[in-house]
């Protein structure tokens, strides 16, 4: 993994996900061998320096449009569930960073990749999915990826693309 340095002209305060400040971050390279649902040989990731309301500090960064299903699932959540999830995750980083287990977060070990994956996982037949990873860069500061995120009911759709196993489905939704 190499970084690079991004250009990003404003910096957005996000106080919907209690984020006190954003700004430009380094981009990171990543390869299928780190996530191997990417569909490229490579890609560059943008990431933003967050600074939290409760004194966090972290890059993020994501790679929902790596894969053109992940991207698609993603468009098919709304704004509101999207903007939930994503809070649900930031609130969890401090759990996630100190080794704890936080609440309506689930450690997904199938997934191969370079770096654990847990998902947002709220109760909920509507609650969105959202997929992510953490680690820290070579400063030893932590970056955050959000890999992924889907409605509910489309989450075994997403996790046969990140698995890279397909599943099959009937009608009434069912797994074959």
């Amino acid at each position: 993994m190499t970084e690079q340095n991004t250009q990003i002209e404003t910096t957005p305060q996000r106080p919907d996900l209690n984020v006190e400040a954003i700004e430009p971050g380094k981009s990171i390279l990543l390869t299928p061998e780190q996530l191997p649902w990417i569909t490229k040989n490579e890609i560059v990731v943008p990431t933003v320096l967050v600074h939290t309301t409760e004194g966090l500090t972290f890059r993020y960064g994501s790679t929902v449009g790596a894969h053109s299903s992940v991207e698609r699932l993603a468009h098919q959540v709304q704004p509101p569930q999207s903007i939930s999830a994503e809070r649900t995750m930031f609130k969890s980083l401090p759990f996630l960073f100190k080794g704890k287990k936080p609440p309506h977060i689930d450690h997904v070990s199938d997934i191969n990749a370079a770096w654990p994956v847990s998902k947002v996982a709220k109760v909920g037949a509507d609650a969105p999915r959202l997929f992510f990873t953490w680690f820290n860069d070579d400063k030893n500061q932590p970056v955050v990826l959000k890999l992924a995120i889907a409605g509910h009911k489309k989450q075994d759709e997403l996790l046969g693309v990140l698995r890279h196993t397909s599943v099959r489905r009937h009608k009434d939704g069912r797994s074959r």
